[in-house]
Parts: C-alpha cells; sequence; structure tokens
C-alpha cells in the first residue's frame, strides 16, 4: 500500500545471517528503504514489566483516517515522544485516542479489554497498528473489534496492551491527567 518494494530473498538473507552471527535474546529490527534496501538492527530484550502497569492517557489525538496509522513504519515522531515523555514518570505506555474521543493504542502496544467473558479491541478504521500481537490475542481470545472509550475502559473487567516483543501486559491504572484524577 505504500508503494515500496519487498525484497522478500534479501530480507530472508540479512534475517538468517542476523542470526548465525547473534546470540541470546535480542530485539531485531528489520527496515525496508523505499528503494528496497534492507537493514537489520538488534538491541537488547527489555524487562519484563512489573505488572499491573500505569499508561499515562496522550494529550494529543490521532486522526483516524491517517494511512500511516495502519502500516509498521519509522514516521512515528508522535508516537516515540509521547513514549518518551510518560516513562520517566513511570508509566509503561503512552495510550492514544484519535480525534472522535476512541481508544486507539499505546504508543509501542495495542489493546484489550474484557467484560465479563468476552474481549474487545478497537477496530482498524479507529487508526491503528494491525499489530502481530494483536492478531495473536484476537484468535487466541476470540476477541471481538469494537469502539471503545476512556469510560468503556472504566468499566472493563480487564485492561491488557501487548507487543510481539513484550507479550501481554496487564493495566492497573490509566492516568488521565495530574489535574483531572486517575480512572482505574
Amino acid at each position: 500500500q505504500l508503494a515500496h518494494p519487498f525484497p522478500e530473498d534479501e530480507v530472508r538473507k540479512a534475517l538468517v545471517a542476523l542470526a548465525t552471527r547473534t546470540s541470546g535474546s535480542v530485539v531485531v529490527r528489520l527496515t525496508v528503504a523505499p528503494d528496497g534496501a534492507v537493514e537489520t538492527l538488534t538491541r537488547p530484550r527489555p524487562a519484563d514489566p512489573v505488572q499491573p502497569v500505569t499508561v499515562a492517557v496522550s494529550p494529543f489525538r490521532t486522526d483516524p483516517d491517517d494511512v500511516l496509522l495502519r502500516h509498521k513504519t519509522t514516521v512515528r515522531p508522535l508516537y516515540d515522544r509521547e513514549h518518551r515523555r510518560v516513562q520517566p514518570s513511570g508509566h509503561f505506555d503512552a495510550l492514544f485516542l484519535n480525534r472522535l474521543d476512541q481508544v486507539t493504542e499505546g504508543a509501542i502496544t495495542n489493546l484489550a479489554a474484557r467484560f465479563g467473558e468476552r474481549w474487545v479491541t478497537p477496530p482498524l478504521q479507529d487508526g491503528l497498528l494491525p499489530g502481530i500481537w494483536r492478531a495473536h490475542f484476537m484468535h487466541a481470545h476470540a476477541c471481538a473489534e469494537r469502539s471503545l472509550t476512556l469510560d468503556d475502559l472504566a468499566a472493563a473487567d480487564e485492561v491488557v496492551m501487548g507487543n510481539s516483543v513484550r507479550g501481554t501486559v496487564r493495566v492497573g491504572t490509566i492516568v488521565l491527567d495530574a489535574l483531572e484524577g486517575l480512572l482505574g
């Protein structure tokens, strides 16, 4: 959809080469440039967070029509900035709402909420990444798609966030703003 070539053979070769020279548990970042050039970078796997975690709602709203939100790209200054901003306060991630006040995703995570026995996650049209963890979680938990608000999250029996690096993380508290108090 972004009209960039995907050099499958080069990607496979780069990952095999990386695997032969890397030991231990690392996070791999694979990028494909618009011209098809492939690059791999590694970093240590982050420590598992102490659960349940606290997340902070970003005051910045996203646009559900922004096509880049539906793709894993390096064009993510708002997400990167908000993630860096909330971490020093002890928050696991920044949680985003779109301009319609629908919960979408975290800066580095997708989200799901449980109501009784039923799991739901925001639909892609609300403006979020169809992440690997999200797809796996939806399949494993027969998770339905439904737009969610902060009030929905407050009423949920359980809220989780996750990604393919960190897995599933239980959310205990959602911080709206120091002046507005806490939800959760």
